[in-house]
C-alpha cells in the first residue's frame, strides 16, 4: 500500500491563535489563511475552510507525496499540528 495523498479536517475554534502557532513552528504563510511546510520529501499544506452553509470553521490539510509517504512522516505531521493546537489553547486560556 501506498499513501500519496490524504486530506483531514480538523475542527479548530480559533484559526487567528492557531496560525500564530503554525508560524511559532516555523510553516510558511504563502497567503493569508494559507501555510506550507516539508515533511522530508511531502508538503503539506493547512488551510482556513468554512463549509456552505455552516457556521464552524475547519482546517482542511492535506499532503502530497508521489512517493508514497511513509507512517512515521504522518505520525510526526500530525504530532506537529496537534502541538500547534495545543499552543492556540494555552495562549487563549491565557487571554480569558
Amino acid at each position: 500500500m501506498k499513501i500519496t495523498t490524504m486530506t483531514l479536517y480538523i475542527t479548530e475554534e480559533n484559526f487567528e491563535q492557531y496560525a500564530k502557532a503554525l508560524k511559532k513552528l516555523g510553516w510558511d504563510q504563502p497567503r493569508r489563511h494559507i501555510f506550507r511546510k516539508t515533511f522530508g520529501n511531502t508538503s503539506v499544506e493547512v488551510r482556513e475552510h468554512i463549509r456552505t452553509f455552516g457556521t464552524n470553521m475547519e482546517l482542511e490539510v492535506t499532503f502530497h507525496n508521489p512517493n508514497g509517504c511513509s507512517i512515521e512522516v504522518i505520525a510526526l505531521m500530525l504530532a506537529e499540528l496537534k502541538n500547534a493546537a495545543d499552543q492556540a489553547d494555552d495562549h487563549a486560556e491565557d487571554t480569558e
